[in-house]
């Protein structure tokens, strides 16, 4: 396979051909007959013996007019038939200097390409700067510059700078005091979270301190949870208690 001999074919611009005054192909058809046969050769355009079928095959065309388009290159000297393979199937010489006359010319720059600025008007597709005539169109700018590798992907950060324009330095924010309850503590609690490894929600505290008192009995308090998560209880629970 040449990729360099298909780029050259992909480049053409190929016309409709007749083989007689009875058949025509069409320039595409050709085109694609040739992209096959530039396939199966090298560089130099050699060795590409790919059977009828097989270019039936890949260019989704019928066998007769594949066999048609073969005969048209053949006829005006795009290919030439050079011996014969040993799958009997004809050995074709792909002529480059042929392909190169056929090489599309533009006429004017390529579409799609933004042209640069000249005299008479603004650039085709580029953001033009702002001129003391108008708006600049296009993208705006930011309000404030980017630090590092900020992307500004919405509103602006507002930054607070002194007379000089330099960053004032804020003060880190507070950190928001968390204050235990005072009954987490007692005795009764202490002893629920000795059992059960954790402490209880705090709007259970009341509860659990009026069930258990200021003296808690830890060995009766240890038989009554075992008891408890023994008949399969919520252990979570503070019924037990």
């Amino acid at each position: 396979m040449s990729v360099r001999l298909m780029s050259m074919v992909f480049d053409m611009d190929m016309p409709d051909m007749s083989l007689d005054k009875k058949t025509n192909v069409s320039g595409s058809s050709l085109k694609f007959v040739l992209l096959s046969l530039a396939d199966h050769a090298n560089d130099q355009g050699e060795s590409s013996y790919p059977s009828m079928t097989t270019l039936s095959y890949k260019t989704n065309l019928s066998r007769s007019t594949c066999i048609n388009g073969v005969n048209v290159l053949k006829k005006y000297g795009f290919v030439k038939v050079v011996g014969s393979s040993k799958w009997k199937s004809n050995i074709y010489w792909i002529n480059i200097k042929k392909i190169k006359e056929y090489e599309r010319k533009d006429d004017g720059p390529a579409t799609g390409l933004v042209q640069p600025q000249d005299q008479d008007g603004p650039a085709t597709g580029l953001v033009q700067p702002q001129d003391q005539d108008g708006p600049a169109t296009g993208l705006k700018p930011s309000l404030h510059p980017f630090k590092n590798s900020e992307v500004n992907l919405g509103e602006p950060t507002r930054v607070p700078c002194d007379d000089d324009g330099l960053e004032i330095p804020q003060k880190p924010p507070k950190k928001r005091r968390v204050t235990s309850n005072p009954q987490s503590k007692t005795p009764a609690i202490m002893a629920f979270r000795l059992l059960t490894g954790k402490y209880p929600k705090a709007i259970n505290y009341q509860d659990i301190i009026d069930a258990i008192g200021d003296e808690p009995d830890e060995a009766k308090l240890a038989a009554c949870y075992k008891e408890w998560c023994g008949r399969g209880y919520n252990p979570a629970s503070i019924k037990w208690a």
